[in-house]
């Protein structure tokens, strides 16, 4: 028997599994090696955030995912800041090393403001009651 989640459940599995994010950039976003905060991103998001974001888009035909879309829009930004970041900067270089650290910096904010995100979208009931 296979359970089915809202998509507020659904928030709250990427909210608790983002945390192996959180862990992976502890401490100052710069001296970090890029490989391994790339690595706890690929992770969570192909493994967990992927199937929200198959479910929002099943959803989506039925109506009702506004409140969601934030989550994915904010997940697919970060996605391709670390796509830059991959194209500028071997694994094995500290983030410090990359060419634009403007980049970093909005990597930095990204993170946190995307827990922040889940954090809410999470908690928040809906007007639509999932």
């Amino acid at each position: 028997m296979s359970v089915v989640l809202t998509l507020r459940d659904s928030v709250a599995a990427c909210r608790d599994a983002y945390e192996t994010v959180i862990e992976s950039v502890a401490g100052p976003l710069d001296e970090r090696v890029f490989g391994d905060v790339q690595a706890a991103w690929r992770a969570y998001y192909q493994e967990v955030f992927g199937p929200f974001d198959r479910q929002l888009r099943a959803e989506s035909a039925l109506g009702q995912v506004d409140a969601y879309v934030p989550v994915s829009v904010s997940h697919h930004n970060l996605e391709r800041l670390f796509e830059a970041l991959a194209a500028e900067l071997p694994a094995d270089a500290r983030l410090a090393d990359a060419p634009i650290p403007e980049r970093v910096l909005d990597l930095d904010v990204g993170i946190r403001r995307l827990r922040l995100l889940l954090t809410s979208r999470a908690a928040e009931p809906t007007p639509f009651g999932d």
